[in-house]
């Protein structure tokens, strides 16, 4: 009687090479879309905090009956004066005695740091004003 021979265990150096082939052409496939995912979701995120604090802004003047400002600021503690928001935010208690700035003595509400992407969020307004009444105040 033979006794069984035994296959040897394993992938040959064919099998190797066609399956890394095929994981390579899988890979070159889906690296645009992942990073067109990445993208989309990094524009997604970056107007989702803009809306989150614009409507913070709004909702703060009407819980404390008083003016509350979002305006860019590179630094979180004055106004920039642009229109480019992707450098951050401040969200403050606007006073009213320098309408769109800060001014001695206001309260900051919520600073929002530069947005680290390269989402470029502009617009044609240096600050949004909202009135205790809810409404916006535009320059």
């Amino acid at each position: 009687m033979k006794p069984l021979q035994q296959r040897p265990q394993g992938l040959t150096l064919v099998e190797l090479i066609v399956t890394l082939a095929v994981a390579i052409i899988l890979t070159l496939i889906a690296a645009p879309m992942f990073n067109a995912l990445m993208s989309g979701n990094e524009v997604s995120s970056s107007s989702n905090l803009l809306t989150t604090h614009m409507n913070l802004a709004r909702s703060e003047a009407v819980k404390r009956g008083v003016p509350v400002t979002i305006c860019p600021s590179g630094d979180g503690k004055i106004c920039a004066g642009t229109t480019q928001w992707a450098i951050g935010w401040l969200v403050f208690q606007d006073d009213g005695a320098t309408v769109g700035d800060v001014d001695p003595g206001e309260e900051f509400i919520a600073i929002s740091p530069s947005l680290d992407t390269d989402v470029t969020i502009g617009s044609s307004h240096t600050y949004i004003r909202y009135l205790a009444d809810g409404t916006v105040d535009l320059p």
